[in-house]
């Protein structure tokens, strides 16, 4: 379908006459051919032009006012739109490359067509996550990509809030379940990805490759763990990677580590009546002692009983324990690192759970998988993906440059460790830019806030200075895709989660009432 004809331009975008008796959307994606080249472009933004004068034309409006059955000479000559292109890239012998020429003056531009976007993806490998868009209209070409390599490279989700962002989650997790190249472990604050009437365990390969940790006791599938933590798993750089401490305070937390190694914080919590006696002699002050361990209390949801005998000890109100879940990490790293798909429900844990949880899975991923290298079996272990719902809440604190932050770590250095974070935010700019820039893979959904689409649009692998607009007009399931492993920002439909579920879902899945309590390592 032609839609118009160049009229000017320059290399970074043209203009182009549309055709009066065609519908143009910002967002699609036209081309021209010039020779045996295909040259395609993007539509950014579109304005009304006429030949007459502006106040001929305001005048005209009150006549048309006035006297509805007044005919217009030659309208569509006098009156257009122009729309504005900027250029994506140019296939040439089944070759894409960047465009680096100008079309002819008066070429045809057409609407991109069912072949065309054939050709233009039919090199791209990977999982699919929906297909080509062009404006609002949907071709039946699917857009695949590279999730392994995206994946180590650091990806972000990123919009307004109702647009979308949970809805890819699952459907990038339902497309990589069976990939056991891959594990992913993921923390839902939502409790969405399971317990859901169609959800994750409708897969029929989720009983062999997904695990979901909760602290609810309801019915849920097979591998169903109850979520609990063993507090000699936790180390003062758990807390340090989440949690703003002292230096005072932080100096006493590795005190105390090192006086009472795995059991500090059930010492420093105050059964070790010695211990303080032994930071005192380090120069460890009383208010900086007691301050420390209302802090590590509150994070822990941790209280202070007295039992018959008038002896203290400890009580967790919380996912933390003394007694259980000392298998917790192990199961979790093994399982990751085979390929699973790990599923914590955080839907019922505070932020200071969910942020230690989070800290103590990453930081084991990363030790373990650092160790993999050095020994020359790295190969041979699954990439491992982390999850970040809300992002911000870890990946803008306030020392996250320093060596001691795992997860500045983890989006400087992952890479070479076959580790990748995928963060899912509707404010990228509570992301420090450093952290941003390493983010390779941008998917970007609807973004209503110019600020947000600043900050999206600077930090983004490809040239998305004109997609300001485009951008914000996204609807929902709408999104584009600008990745180190993509040659332009590809516009896509996210398929509808439900929809796949729908298409797929078998009967093989069994329900039970349970939780498993005890994990075999």
């Amino acid at each position: 379908m032609k839609v118009g004809r160049v009229v000017y331009g320059s290399i970074d975008h043209i203009v182009i006459r549309k055709d009066p008796n065609v519908k143009v959307e910002i967002g699609m994606i036209v081309y021209t051919q010039q020779e045996n080249n295909y040259l395609l472009y993007q539509i950014y933004d579109m304005k009304h032009e006429s030949l007459m004068e502006s106040r001929d034309i305001e005048s005209l409006a009150y006549t048309l006012d006035k006297y509805n059955d007044v005919e217009i000479i030659d309208k569509d000559m006098k009156y257009y739109v122009l729309m504005y292109a900027k250029p994506l890239v140019m296939i040439f012998d089944n070759k894409i490359s960047n465009i680096k020429s100008l079309p002819h003056i008066y070429s045809p531009i057409y609407a991109l067509n069912q072949e065309l976007a054939e050709k233009l993806l039919e090199h791209f490998e990977g999982v699919d996550l929906g297909k080509i868009r062009s404006g609002n209209d949907v071709l039946n070409v699917r857009v695949p990509i590279d999730l392994r390599d995206a994946l180590t490279h650091h990806i972000l989700i990123t919009a307004t809030t109702g647009r979308g962002k949970s809805n890819l989650m699952k459907v990038l997790l339902w497309k990589i379940l069976e990939d056991r190249d891959v594990g992913l472990v993921v923390m839902d604050p939502h409790d969405e990805y399971i317990t859901k009437d169609l959800s994750i365990k409708d897969h029929n390969k989720s009983d062999e490759m997904v695990i979901y940790y909760t602290s609810a006791y309801k019915k849920y599938f097979p591998n169903t763990y109850l979520l609990k933590v063993n507090i000699s798993l936790l180390k003062p750089w758990h807390f340090l990677n989440v949690f703003d401490f002292s230096e005072a305070q932080q100096q006493a937390m590795y005190l105390a580590y090192y006086f009472r190694k795995d059991n500090w914080i059930s010492s420093l919590l105050g059964v070790d009546d010695e211990l303080y006696n032994e930071l005192k002699q380090k120069g460890v002050k009383k208010e900086t002692y007691d301050v420390l361990k209302r802090k590590l209390m509150f994070h822990l949801n941790a209280v202070l009983n007295m039992d018959e005998k008038e002896n203290m000890f400890i009580y967790y109100e919380s996912i933390f324990s003394d007694r259980e879940g000392e298998g917790f990490l192990n199961h979790i790293l093994n399982s990751l690192e085979d390929g699973k798909k790990i599923i914590i429900d955080t839907s019922e844990l505070t932020t200071s759970e969910e942020l230690l949880v989070m800290s103590l899975i990453a930081e084991g991923i990363f030790e373990r998988y650092k160790r993999y290298k050095k020994e020359g079996i790295l190969d041979q272990k699954a990439k491992v993906g982390i999850v970040l719902e809300e992002a911000p809440r870890v990946l803008n604190n306030y020392s996250l440059t320093s060596d001691g932050n795992i997860f500045g770590m983890i989006s400087r250095e992952g890479r070479k460790f076959g580790i990748g974070l995928i963060a899912i935010t509707q404010l990228p700019s509570m992301i420090p830019d450093e952290i941003l820039a390493n983010m390779n893979t941008k998917v970007i959904l609807g973004i209503e806030m110019q600020k947000e689409r600043s900050v999206i649009i600077n930090s983004s692998p490809h040239d998305l200075s004109k997609d300001s607009l485009v951008i914000a007009s996204l609807n929902k399931g709408e999104a584009i895709i600008s990745s180190i492993f993509t040659p332009f920002p590809i516009p896509i439909r996210v398929y509808n989660f439900e929809d796949i579920v729908k298409d797929k879902k078998g009967n093989n899945n069994v329900m039970f009432s349970g939780i498993n309590r005890e994990l075999e390592i």
